[in-house]
């Protein structure tokens, strides 16, 4: 370099060099950060999908013990479980369609099951003048069909996934007050349908 003597020259030398290395250091530093960061990322999207199919099991488990429960006639239990499945639903993000209609069935199911409320709120499926031997859901869970021993099918129409809640909870809403034996299932209807 012109004009410096060889000792400054070298001290300069050292700390271009010096400052050649740091740089260098600061993007593998860097390289090495992007590249955890984006490990990070990749394993924190897979943490996320393995909990949300998870999630989906769950609801698939609840929906098939809603059809054991009902079976044994145990309706309320079967309501309060059909209520945690749609609570479930609501919290799944990736791919509700795949569960959704199992869950309305699911609360469908429990609705149909509970003869009371049966008979007191869903007065529009009578029509058939023999016994019912078939039931469908539509693809879109607003529309069921049923088949008649009479030789009849019906289609109708049904509210959606929320009203199926809003009925399945005014239900059950003082049996899950009252249940001393469960207290996390007692507040499982606050805020639906009030």
């Amino acid at each position: 370099m012109g004009g410096f003597n060889d000792e400054a020259n070298q001290f300069i030398d050292a700390s271009v060099g010096l400052r050649d290395r740091q740089l260098r250091r600061a993007r593998i530093v860097a390289g090495v950060g992007f590249t955890l960061a984006g490990l990070a990322s990749l394993a924190s999207m897979f943490a996320f999908i393995q909990q949300q199919k998870a999630q989906k099991q769950s609801i698939v488990s609840i929906t098939k013990n809603v059809e054991s429960l009902l079976l044994n006639n145990n309706q309320i239990d079967a309501m309060v479980e059909a209520i945690k499945a749609k609570k479930e639903l609501d919290n799944l993000w990736m791919g509700k369609e795949s569960v959704s209609l199992r869950v309305l069935s699911s609360l469908a199911g429990a609705v149909h099951h509970n003869q009371e409320g049966w008979n007191e709120r869903l007065q529009t499926l009578r029509g058939h003048k023999d016994s019912v031997y078939g039931v469908a859901f539509s693809p879109n869970g607003k529309q069921i069909a049923t088949g008649s021993q009479d030789g009849t099918l019906r289609l109708w129409k049904i509210g959606d996934i929320d009203d199926m809640l809003s009925i399945s909870c005014d239900w059950v809403r003082h049996y899950l007050e009252t249940k001393p034996e469960n207290d996390e299932d007692r507040y499982l209807c606050d805020g639906v349908g009030e």
